[in-house]
């Protein structure tokens, strides 16, 4: 997580701003999990961390199918969510946060309609 002096503006962002945020590490990856429910009521469980370069998102709950792609529900098969068109991440922590939040919405009106209407990587 150690990336240009950013690591306490991250943490101060989670505590603020993420709800039921906490900041875990895992193996050599430190970021920070959070949940919430979306606008439909599901509840997600989402892990943000800063992978050298870029944030990203990985969801741990609930458990979902994932596509090999993600290009359908925009959720690959490692459970990283696809939230920018690069693939590659977003450049800070609230524009990841705020993307998840999207996301969960749009997997939910994907779950009851087949159709992922929100375009996630260009919001």
């Amino acid at each position: 997580m150690a990336h240009y002096g950013a690591v306490e503006q991250d943490r101060a962002y989670a505590r603020t701003s993420m709800p039921l945020a906490r900041e875990v590490t895992v193996g050599n990856t430190t970021g920070f999990a959070y949940e919430f429910d979306c606008e439909y009521g599901t509840h997600y469980v989402m892990f943000a961390w800063f992978d050298g370069l870029r944030y990203k998102v990985k969801l741990v709950q609930p458990e979902l199918e994932r596509g090999a792609t993600g290009h359908a529900t925009h959720l690959y098969a490692d459970g990283t969510l696809c939230l920018d068109p690069s693939g590659l991440g977003l450049p800070s922590l609230a524009d990841a946060y705020a993307k998840s939040v999207i996301w969960a919405t749009g997997h939910s009106i994907f779950r009851q309609t087949g159709t992922f209407l929100l375009n996630v990587t260009n919001v």
